[in-house]
């Protein structure tokens, strides 16, 4: 066995789209907006209304749509290895799956959780997390990502908020504390190495208090 596993239980939440926007149903029947969607709302998008001017609607759109299929393509390879499968990967992908496999190989200790929801009445959102495990020793909430080039981590801030808003919401469900996140991205060059930001969380906490109304 590749992984230890103390799976821990997660309600599973039903999602809805309303107007084009993710909401998840919680099990005392509220409906609230997912963690995506409100940081989404809140994120200036100058930068990619420029961008789409610069290639042109049709190209934008025919980019997003690959992205999203390779990034659908290579959580589920993922998810599946995390589960103790062996995944049939696909040639284009093969690479990529293999090169964070090892990511994970190295650091992956006991998992806790594979694609499990998670929710917040203080913070009135929910969303559903790749990876709760031992990561370097830490109790980590684990986010894959896919891009096509190199980030630097002033333009992907809204991940890290992402991972800790998640890993504030396990806290409160499970109560066992999760003081790290790691964000793991693929890059659509096959050959270079993913990139690994592993991070205290607490560092992002008032960025989430900005985001998110409390109650």
């Amino acid at each position: 066995m590749r992984f230890k596993y103390n799976l821990l239980h997660f309600d599973k939440l039903q999602r809805q789209s309303v107007d084009g926007k993710r909401f998840y149903q919680l099990p005392s029947g509220k409906l609230v907006k997912s963690v995506t969607t409100i940081i989404g709302e809140k994120t200036d998008k100058t930068f990619l209304v420029e961008w789409e001017k610069r290639v042109g609607k049709d190209n934008a759109d025919k980019i997003r749509l690959e992205a999203t299929r390779k990034g659908t393509a290579i959580h589920g390879l993922l998810e599946q290895y995390c589960r103790g499968e062996d995944p049939v990967v696909m040639p284009l992908h093969q690479l990529q799956f293999n090169k964070i496999k090892n990511v994970l190989n190295q650091n992956v200790g006991t998992i806790y959780g594979i694609e499990s929801f998670l929710y917040s009445e203080k913070y009135n959102t929910a969303g559903q997390t790749d990876l709760i495990c031992e990561f370097a020793g830490s109790m980590c909430i684990v986010d894959f990502k896919n891009t096509k080039k190199k980030k630097h981590e002033q333009y992907i801030q809204n991940y890290f908020v992402q991972a800790t808003v998640y890993s504030l919401m396990f806290e409160h469900l499970h109560s066992i504390k999760c003081p790290k996140i790691c964000v793991i991205l693929a890059q659509d060059d096959h050959f270079t190495e993913p990139q690994v930001f592993f991070k205290d969380r607490d560092q992002y906490v008032d960025k989430v208090n900005q985001i998110f109304d409390t109650i």
